[in-house]
């Protein structure tokens, strides 16, 4: 025991003075609380509580308005558009029929360039890019400077090599 002493005084010292640390201010709380306990009126029925005086008066709760409306209002009513930008001009509200027309003309265009695609499929094969193939790595076979060679220049067969080195070779600690 007096070995242990000796060679954790520093340990032991540390926890000394932090055991002390704690049990004063354990006792400043202790005294906190008494003297708190002393300052308030006491009723002989229960516990110390404020006086009226110092509690603020409690405000009644007032519920929030009930909304009458459920559901869309009765009358249908087209969303507004939202406000000009600053600095750009208003642009005027187009017609339902003016729409059905651009409607028509776009249409007829499209035709257009649907019987034009069908008339000449082989200007539409030349223009499309060729299929992407996917990209692999080409794999030279060993030319005639051995297959050692070869496998020393791969990355991959190197890091094979290291890992099976590792797993067939004698474990660490019993290597000298």
């Amino acid at each position: 025991m007096p070995e242990f002493i000796e060679h954790n005084l520093r340990f032991i010292i540390f926890m000394v003075i932090i055991v002390v640390a704690l049990g004063q201010k354990i006792l400043q709380v202790i005294q906190s609380t008494k003297e708190t306990a002393h300052h308030l009126p006491q009723d002989s029925s229960g516990p110390a509580e404020l006086p009226r005086q110092a509690r603020p008066p409690r405000q009644p709760y007032t519920p929030p308005p009930i909304s009458r409306t459920v559901g869309p209002p009765s009358g249908k009513q087209e969303p507004l558009p939202p406000p000009p930008l600053p600095g750009q001009q208003q642009i005027p509200e187009v017609s339902s029929a003016h729409n059905t027309e651009l409607e028509s003309i776009r249409q007829r265009d499209l035709e257009e360039r649907l019987s034009q695609i069908r008339a000449c499929p082989s200007q539409t094969q030349a223009t499309a890019p060729p299929p992407l193939a996917p990209r692999r790595r080409k794999r030279t076979t060993p030319s005639t400077g051995g297959i050692l060679q070869h496998r020393l220049r791969d990355r991959r067969e190197v890091r094979r090599a290291f890992v099976l080195k590792e797993l067939l070779d004698q474990p660490i600690a019993l290597r000298q």
